[in-house]
């Protein structure tokens, strides 16, 4: 009798479970290596991941090595990208030697930031002498960064600014 009350009051709470929204900060290289682990655990062979990339001259042979290192691990996981990324970066050896599993569109105008989309997470890293990663689990936002993507990849092509 009771339980038969129950079952209908919890089923309308089963569209909040598995709507995991959380926020997460990585410090450091090890930090950030974790964070990319965490977002690329489990890869999902259907998708793509997406990037915005900015590209300062300053931190870049850093954080070319540091994707370097990371190579291995997509390549292993099946990862491919598709990335955003100021024009400078074309010339970077890293940029020229990830061609098999990156395709990039250059641009010649700001970019919100570094930024990955993958699933529902999207990792946002400031570099610098200590680099800093928030990681954040939310379908709504992940969404909103690649709509805001794929209009920006559309616009790359269609003006040639790469």
């Amino acid at each position: 009798g009771r339980l038969k009350q129950i079952i209908p009051e919890l089923k309308k709470y089963k569209s909040f479970v598995g709507k995991r929204e959380e926020a997460e900060i990585f410090v450091g290289e090890k930090g950030l290596r974790t964070a990319y682990e965490k977002m690329f655990s489990n890869p999902d062979k259907e998708k793509v991941a997406l990037f915005f990339y900015v590209y300062k001259k300053e931190y870049s042979e850093f954080v070319d090595n540091f994707y370097y290192k990371l190579v291995l691990f997509y390549k292993k996981n099946k990862v491919k990208f598709k990335g955003l990324a100021s024009k400078e970066w074309a010339k970077s050896k890293y940029a020229k030697d990830t061609s098999s599993f990156i395709e990039p569109r250059y641009v010649n105008f700001p970019l919100p930031g570094t930024i990955d989309i993958y699933r529902d997470m999207i990792l946002e890293i400031a570099w610098g002498p200590r680099p800093i990663g928030i990681l954040i689990h939310s379908k709504e936002i992940a969404e909103n960064y690649r709509n805001y993507f794929n209009e920006v990849w559309r616009m790359a092509k269609k003006w040639k600014l790469y």
